[in-house]
């Protein structure tokens, strides 16, 4: 188990100081000896996102990221699941600890939390303690505290009274984050995991697959990069084949639209790593558009990143999760959303365009 100390701490002649975040939305202490950056854009991994630096004097290193979002999945511990999706493309990654809930707290809502050692190329190796909270008006709380080895032992009492120190407004933060919503929309792509030890599902030979599973065999015969699946799901998809078919096209206003793109045909892009040993990389961009009846479009987003994957193996099966949130609820009314996902390691594009319906009551 892991628990954050309840002490007070002094170290020669470093300092803490109280950092009040701007917009009145936290405050956070934090020692005199480490830098504060706002991170924005591309940077910005969510939509309030801030990192605490710690300043080595070495070639070690350490800092806290404090990322806060509406909640991108239904409990703290699937997103913890996704943190260790995505660690297991780094060399020499180990789980230290198994997953714990219920024995922490980020500003009193209840956290689970992760700690792992991963080793990334041409740095030292790593210790990583992932937090997560969900507060019940419907705020995501993530802690990221990573440390180079050689020094995790001796700042983890500074990194705990720093994540002990956070204190949040979250009525201030809910409002912050409807405004920060782009046209009423937030599009979430997590970053796509290759599959280890994955239950895979067989699309059934039926013509009628509801809502786009589609036979590969044809697909294929017509296309080089194509979605060999593509279908509207209930909830995020834990994992590649693995997601629950939504069996209609109706959607609540303000529900999330959730979509399960599984690519085929794509190609790699080959690079070494510092011992001349071959790695694979993938990278797709995404785009999207909403439409009305008539084709007229209401909204669009264009280049919008997925996280690359780099490997030693040529993975093959590979999920994109795609989320469209509507921040501010639609009018009842039909839709065409038309997804285009761009392979850029060969140029290759393919678009899915799916009809949906907004239903009148908050119930689908």
């Amino acid at each position: 188990m892991f628990y954050l100390a309840n002490t007070s701490l002094s170290y020669g002649q470093v300092t803490w100081n109280t950092f009040e975040e701007k917009r009145g939305l936290f405050s956070i202490q934090l020692p005199s000896n480490w830098n504060l950056t706002e991170m924005k854009g591309d940077q910005a991994f969510a939509p309030i996102d801030y990192m605490f630096q710690y300043n080595s004097q070495d070639n070690s290193f350490a800092w806290v990221e404090l990322m806060i979002s509406e909640p991108l999945y239904t409990n703290t511990r699937a997103a913890l699941d996704s943190y260790i999706s995505e660690y297991q493309q780094f060399d020499d990654f180990n789980q230290l600890l198994p997953i714990e809930c219920n024995i922490n707290a980020l500003d009193n809502s209840t956290a689970c939390f992760l700690l792992s050692s991963q080793q990334l190329e041409g740095e030292l190796k790593r210790n990583v303690l992932n937090m997560v909270s969900i507060s019940p008006n419907g705020v995501q709380t993530d802690i990221v505290f990573i440390t180079s080895s050689n020094v995790f032992n001796q700042l983890l009492p500074v990194g705990e009274f720093i994540i002990k120190s956070l204190n949040m407004n979250t009525s201030k933060i809910s409002q912050e984050l409807k405004e920060e919503a782009i046209e009423n929309l937030q599009v979430e792509i997590p970053a796509i995991p290759p599959a280890k030890d994955t239950v895979s599902s067989t699309p059934s030979k039926s013509e009628n697959i509801p809502n786009g599973i589609m036979n590969s065999t044809s697909r294929q015969q017509q296309e080089t990069f194509f979605p060999e699946v593509e279908t509207f799901v209930t909830s995020m998809s834990q994992g590649f084949g693995i997601y629950n078919v939504r069996t209609n096209n109706l959607f609540a206003p303000g529900e999330d639209i959730l979509l399960y793109i599984e690519p085929k045909g794509f190609s790699y892009e080959t690079m070494t790593d510092n011992s001349n040993k071959t790695l694979y990389s993938i990278n797709f961009d995404a785009d999207f558009t909403i439409s009305d009846t008539n084709g007229n479009i209401l909204t669009e987003q264009k280049g919008i990143s997925v996280n690359n994957i780099t490997s030693h193996h040529q993975n093959k099966e590979i999920f994109i999760p795609f989320t469209i949130t509507q921040t501010s609820p639609f009018p009842p009314g039909n839709y065409t959303i038309t997804y285009t996902i761009h392979d850029e390691n060969s140029g290759n594009t393919f678009t899915i365009d799916k009809e949906i319906v907004i239903t009148e009551s908050q119930t689908a």
